[in-house]
């Protein structure tokens, strides 16, 4: 899960990515999911797309749901900070 600004620079793309990847590895079913809005939205969609990973691209949501949202996961979180790859 992502929440925020869409941006080519933030790297977003790597998340669907790696989602792809443990999907395949692992033989899971997670799923890509984005809250936010920006100028890479479409790119982002199409990319998702195209690697072939299960996705939801919604709007911005309030700070208390996206917080809800986050605590109710059944998978393992994994945030990108600066083009590094972080497990939480």
């Amino acid at each position: 899960m992502y929440s925020g600004r869409l941006k080519k620079y933030k790297n977003i793309h790597v998340l669907a990515q790696i989602v792809n990847i443990l999907n395949k590895q692992y033989d899971l079913n997670l799923k890509f999911k984005v809250f936010g809005r920006g100028p890479y939205r479409a790119d982002l969609e199409k990319f998702s797309k195209t690697i072939g990973v299960e996705y939801e691209l919604s709007g911005f949501k309030p700070y208390k749901e996206s917080i809800d949202k986050l605590s109710q996961r059944k998978s393992p979180r994994f945030t990108l900070r600066e083009g590094s790859l972080f497990s939480k």
